[in-house]
């Protein structure tokens, strides 16, 4: 596989604290970036601005500007970007976190010593100030659509980088979902399988601005379990579109029992998924009715759910936090 000329993807909304140390940390690449392409979804700030001035006296030659008018959506300006990206490898970054510095020249030298066709890596968390307050390190090879199935969503994507022979078979992302994260992880897995390696080589920032911060932060009980439970609805979503790939994928044309499985597995999960959806209105009997017929397809937090219900939620929260706090 040729994979001489990588292509950087960064996708900016409000992140005029951020986005310059974004951009200089792939400006600083130890191997030379062939192509970096930015969104900037019709940030309120001064993000575009900051990208523009970037722009003016990087030593990247090729880079592409989308400088929407109006917000696109995520899915919707992760799709033009990509669209565009002409490199062999495709390296995605936020406009808040950055990268280390051989995180391109790393990337290339595990694609050239395997088949998958996606990778990911491990990374830290870092905070508001950059500062580094946790590592995670992680090391495997997925194959298996059920792991995912199961687990509920996709491997935390965090130094996601694909191949170009992979962009062209993944095409564009449904723009209906509320992340990719879920969708291409699901695609990895079952156009060959996805790669996590051990080199550390992405910042992740977690802040209060964050997509996912209502996962992660400071944010009462009340408001957790809103968005926990809102949430759920975008997991059977997932789910759906992980069902569409499945149908769509070379494990259901040849007749293989993994993918018949798969789709007995995402029925069961879809069901408890819209239990917990609506979680306050489902007592403690239709629940474990719920978790016993949909047993196999269930993981220890839907199972803590199904069985303590809020409280069981709000536990979770409890284990979140001391993991996010754990050094």
């Amino acid at each position: 596989m040729s994979n001489n000329k990588i292509t950087f993807v960064v996708l900016a909304y409000n992140h005029e604290n951020y986005i310059e140390e974004c951009l200089q940390s792939i400006e600083q690449q130890s191997i030379k970036v062939y192509e970096l392409i930015i969104s900037d979804d019709a940030s309120q700030d001064k993000t575009k601005n900051k990208i523009a001035d970037f722009i003016k006296t990087s030593a990247i030659q090729n880079i592409n500007f989308f400088n929407n008018k109006y917000n696109k959506g995520l899915i919707s300006s992760l799709n033009a970007c990509l669209n565009v990206a002409s490199g062999d490898l495709i390296l995605l970054q936020a406009g808040d976190d950055s990268s280390h510095p051989t995180r391109a020249e790393i990337t290339k030298m595990r694609f050239s010593e395997t088949e998958c066709k996606v990778l990911y890596s491990s990374y830290h968390m870092m905070d508001n100030n950059s500062n580094i307050f946790k590592t995670i390190n992680r090391s495997m090879k997925i194959t298996d659509p059920t792991h995912f199935i199961i687990k509920g969503a996709a491997e935390p994507p965090f130094g996601m980088a694909f191949t170009q022979d992979f962009l062209t078979d993944l095409g564009s992302i449904k723009e209906d979902l509320k992340n990719e994260d879920d969708y291409i992880g699901m695609a990895a897995v079952v156009s060959g399988g996805l790669l996590v390696i051990p080199d550390i080589l992405y910042k992740y920032r977690i802040h209060s601005r964050s997509l996912s911060s209502w996962n992660n932060m400071k944010i009462d009980s009340k408001l957790f379990l809103k968005y926990f439970l809102n949430n759920q609805s975008v997991r059977v979503d997932n789910l759906h579109a992980w069902q569409f790939l499945i149908e769509n994928s070379l494990l259901k044309k040849t007749g293989s029992t993994i993918a018949i499985e798969c789709e007995r597995l995402i029925k069961k999960k879809i069901n408890i998924k819209l239990c917990t959806m609506n979680l306050r209105e489902r007592s403690l009997f239709t629940r474990i009715k719920i978790l016993t017929s949909n047993y196999n397809a269930a993981n220890i937090q839907d199972i803590i759910i199904l069985v303590f219900g809020i409280a069981g939620v709000l536990s979770i929260r409890w284990v979140r936090l001391m993991f996010l706090r754990a050094k």
